[in-house]
Parts: C-alpha cells; sequence; structure tokens
C-alpha cells in the first residue's frame, strides 16, 4: 500500500519522521494508479507527541493502544487490493490553546497546498482528494484560496470546525468552484460547536460554524446530517447502512459511526455512483441546533404484568 506520512514544519509539508525532501517519495507513491486521498485531523493532534502523533493513531494502519479509533486508511480501503491508490497522512501541530491553533491552522494550509500544488507537478490529471476532520476542515478549506480549478476532486468535512463566512470564501476561488464539498454534520456535535463558537469570535456579526450547513447557496456544496433518520434512508439507497445516534454529544461520531467510513470510501472511489447534485436533491433540511437535545428520552415499556424479562 503506498502510503506517506506528512509533517508540517512551519508552512512548510516534509516527510515523516525524518524531514527528508518530498519530491522522491511523491514521484514513487505516485508510480501505481488510484486516487490520492490526503487525511487531516483535528485539534489536539501533533506528529511526534507521545500519545497524541496522529501517524500512530488514526493514520496508522495499526493504530497503538488507547487510540481514537480504527484505522483512517484500512477503512478508506487502503491496501486491500493493487490500485487502491496512494494515501497521504498529513499532520500538522494542532496541540495548544484552541486560539493559537486555530490561528495556527493557516500555516497548515499554506503546506497543504504546496503538497497539492507538488502533486500536480507529477501528475496534472490524478485525482486528489481529502477527507478532514474539526480544525483540519479549517486547513481544507484554507487551502483552496491558493490552488487552481481542478486541484482537488471531493472533499469530505466530518464535524468542521470552522465558519460559514470563510467557507463561502474558500468556495468563490477558482479551486472552490471546481471541487465537490461533502460537509458531514451532526447534531450530536452541537455542543462543540457552540463551545467552537464560543472561543472563537465569528469573522462576521451573526456568523456561525459549518455544521449548521450552507444550504443551497453553491451547487458544489452537500450538507450531509448523518444522525438524521431521513438522510440515513438517502444513504441506505447507495449502500450506506449507517446506525442511528448512541450519544447525544460526540465530537468524533462523524468518522467513529459503524459504516461512516466505508460510505466516504464509496464517495471516493465510486464518484459516479453517489452522484452529488443527485444526493442534494434526495437530501432533506437539517435539522435546528440541540435537536438531539431536546428530544426527549427513550424510557423502556413496562413489560405486562407477571412477564419477567429474559434473562
Amino acid at each position: 500500500m503506498p502510503m506517506l506520512r506528512v509533517a508540517v514544519d512551519g508552512d512548510v509539508p516534509r516527510l515523516y519522521p525524518i524531514a527528508r525532501p518530498l519530491a522522491p517519495a511523491l514521484r514513487a507513491g505516485l508510480a501505481g494508479p488510484g486516487p490520492v486521498v490526503i487525511l487531516i485531523h483535528g485539534y489536539k493532534f501533533a506528529p511526534g507527541v507521545v500519545g497524541h502523533d496522529p501517524h500512530q493513531q488514526i493514520f496508522s494502519t495499526a493504530p497503538e493502544r488507547g487510540g481514537t479509533t480504527d484505522s483512517w486508511p484500512r477503512q478508506l480501503g487502503f491496501g486491500e487490493a493493487a490500485g487502491s491508490g496512494l494515501c497521504i497522512a498529513f499532520g500538522w501541530p494542532a496541540r495548544g490553546w484552541f486560539r493559537d491553533v486555530y490561528a495556527r491552522a493557516a500555516g497548515a494550509s499554506r503546506a497543504l497546498a504546496q503538497l497539492v500544488r507538488a502533486i500536480r507537478d507529477f501528475d496534472a490529471h490524478r485525482p486528489i482528494h481529502v477527507v478532514a476532520h474539526s480544525l483540519g476542515a479549517r486547513v481544507c478549506l484554507g487551502a483552496l484560496t491558493a490552488l487552481r480549478p481542478h486541484d482537488l476532486g471531493r472533499i469530505i468535512l466530518l464535524s468542521g470546525a470552522e465558519y460559514c463566512a470563510p467557507a463561502r470564501a474558500a468556495m468563490a476561488t477558482p479551486a472552490g468552484r471546481t471541487a465537490e464539498i461533502f460537509n458531514i454534520t451532526s447534531r450530536e456535535n452541537d455542543l462543540y460547536e457552540l463551545m467552537f463558537e464560543s472561543v472563537i469570535g465569528p469573522h462576521r456579526w451573526g456568523d456561525r460554524g459549518i455544521g449548521v450547513g450552507l444550504g443551497e447557496e453553491f451547487g458544489n456544496w452537500v450538507d450531509v446530517q448523518i444522525d438524521h433518520v431521513d438522510v440515513r434512508r438517502v444513504l441506505s439507497r447507495y449502500g450506506a447502512a449507517l446506525p442511528g445516534p448512541r450519544r447525544r454529544m460526540c465530537h468524533w461520531s462523524t468518522y467513529q459511526r459503524r459504516g461512516a467510513m466505508a460510505f466516504y470510501s464509496d464517495l471516493l472511489r465510486r464518484p459516479g455512483a453517489i452522484p452529488l447534485d443527485a444526493l442534494r436533491r434526495a437530501l432533506p433540511p437539517q435539522e435546528r441546533r440541540f435537536r438531539q437535545v431536546l428530544r426527549p428520552p427513550r424510557i423502556p415499556r413496562p413489560l405486562p404484568l407477571g412477564q419477567k424479562r429474559p434473562s
């Protein structure tokens, strides 16, 4: 399985763990067929930090014990067959005060743009996709401002930590107008998004996080609320079997939910089978914020008198 591990040094992408030149490794990794998929983590991860190194956890094919989830590359289909493509694990320093990390994401955006342009120097037509969680969404959207049309294909944002105004600005760029953005949301993330807005003031008065969605503003952007029962019913038509929410609040459910990563793999590997336009037309509007919290809890119905619950 071709896989490259990258760590951001300032605003420069370098191979990890040894800061070797990136170009020869890219050339070798692009020798085989298949798409390029860049993975971007969110807050609290940082390459080289014991216990918080994404390359030893979510980006590893064999995550260390105590990690937050199973392997992203493995769940996205890398290594299962020849021609699975090139997986690039993009690590950046996302530890520290949240305000500082939010600002630091701008340097990671510049590094990501350099990485994409370097890939394009070797292969002008290879599909390049991105899967980004939390503040990784800010990193990815920021990179669009420095890229060219068709530099990126499909972008999957998972519980993105960014405001709508910067997202709109990114969508108005040449690269933003040609990419396809799947904004994966969940009302389970509402509390975390509220905390994000409380710590990071809006860029414009009244602005909100992208978890509320951009609706019908852009033809190449679709909001997919995966905890919505009707959304899950629509996704099942495309082979995605997603269970309902187990918790009312969770920042990681957009990639930890069973079947979610398999659906994202299909989005990236079978774009013709899941057209963005068709998905937009079929999906219902997003629910309002805190719908999960306001929904009354499910109370088990009592058994009829005299019956015992089976053991």
